[in-house]
């Protein structure tokens, strides 16, 4: 087990550390805006529209602001699953003026992802949080380790491995291996159960409102809030045992 102090508070008996992945393992926007500007390109080809107002149109409604390079907090992308994306992108292009099927449209989405998956693109989009590494590595011996996102099992797999980070982590959980997404606790208790972990040694790291409530709802002992685009400060505070910027905020002990 270990020990985290986090300013002056310390948190106690941690024996399991669950991470949400975009915005608390990975920055935020580079990773998510380069994801939508694929599924913006496969959407636009399924329409046969090459229309720059539609394109804009698209990227600001799956949630990428632009202008400021940031993600929008109310998403879909960084906060919401896949699935809830398309079904939201699907009610809003044929309700202002556009045409597409849902099956038209997961293909767009699923084609976009056979770029996204790639290794080059994953190595090229992604960027750690500062101090993520080190402290994945120095907690390792101490506390298990597993990430939780609504990003799918095999390609949270790729990128730890990218990172060569993936042997410290004992559990992989995807949005494409639970029947509820967050603010649901499936996942989180699922975790927990294949670990075989009590949620009073339990810790979970996310950026988002959803990841909080979804450890709130598993009985998580501690939930520590990683500020993002995507953050609400007042929620985290008022949910969170405590907040960082970054993983260079935080000193591991052994427990003893």
């Amino acid at each position: 087990m270990v020990n985290l102090t986090i300013g002056n508070k310390v948190l106690k008996d941690i024996e399991l550390m669950i991470f949400d992945k975009d915005g608390t393992l990975f920055e935020l926007y580079p990773y998510c805006s380069k994801m939508v500007f694929q599924r913006t390109r496969a959407v636009m080809n399924v329409m046969k529209n090459q229309d720059i107002v539609l394109e804009n149109w698209l990227i600001n409604e799956m949630g990428v602001d632009l202008k400021n390079e940031k993600i929008y907090p109310q998403g879909p992308i960084g906060v919401y699953s896949k699935y809830y994306a398309i079904d939201m992108l699907f009610e809003k292009i044929n309700a202002n003026g556009y045409h597409i099927t849902k099956d038209r449209l997961k293909n767009a989405f699923g084609e976009a992802d056979i770029n996204i998956n790639h290794q080059n693109y994953l190595k090229e989009a992604l960027v750690p949080v500062h101090g993520m590494i080190e402290f994945i590595k120095r907690s390792n011996d101490k506390s298990k380790c597993a990430i939780f996102s609504n990003d799918m099992t095999q390609r949270l797999k790729d990128t730890l491995d990218i990172f060569n980070i993936g042997a410290y982590f004992d559990c992989v959980l995807g949005g494409d291996l639970v029947k509820k997404h967050k603010p649901d606790p499936m996942g989180v208790l699922q975790i927990m159960e294949c670990l075989n972990v009590s949620p009073e040694k339990t810790a979970f790291f996310g950026d988002s409102t959803l990841d909080i409530e979804s450890a709130k709802r598993a009985n998580c002992k501690y939930r520590i809030g990683v500020l993002s685009d995507i953050s609400d400060i007042d929620f985290l505070k008022r949910n969170s045992n405590a907040m960082i910027t970054d993983f260079s905020q935080i000193s591991v002990e052994d427990e003893f």
